[in-house]
Formats: structure tokens, sequence, C-alpha cells
């Protein structure tokens, strides 16, 4: 698994990937754990991608808008 953090254009992003045993997005139902970071992530302004495929794993990207005025070191 690899999770890294960074940020671009003045939002944080992040990133965790794994080379577990993946799935098709299509075929399955939304539950309650992806449907709420991709909730919790909207009401900031940001955004959750999630992409898989059986035998690839699986790559989530979020982003959040940083607060005006913050300063990365």
């Amino acid at each position: 698994m690899t999770v890294r953090l960074a940020e671009e254009d003045g939002q944080l992003v992040f990133f965790v990937e794994d080379d577990g045993p993946g799935f098709d997005p299509t075929r399955c139902r939304p539950g309650s754990g992806l449907g709420n970071m991709v909730d919790r992530l909207a009401a900031l302004g940001g955004s959750l991608e999630v992409t898989s495929a059986p035998s690839i794993g699986t790559h989530v990207t979020g982003r959040v808008p940083l607060a005006a005025g913050t300063t990365t070191p």
C-alpha cells in the first residue's frame, strides 16, 4: 500500500493505492464508507475519485481546498 500527501494548486491532495484484488466499480453497490467520504469532502469543497478493477488494485485520490492564507513549509 502507498499513501502520499501533497499540496497542488492550493489543494491538499491525498493518494492511497494498493495492489490488492480490486473490484469492478460498475458492479459494486455504493456503501456507506465511500459514500460518507464523498459527502464529507464535498462539504469542504473537495472531491474523491476511486478507480479499481479486478486484479489491479484500487487507487483513491482525494482533494480538499486549503484555507486562504495557509502556507506550506
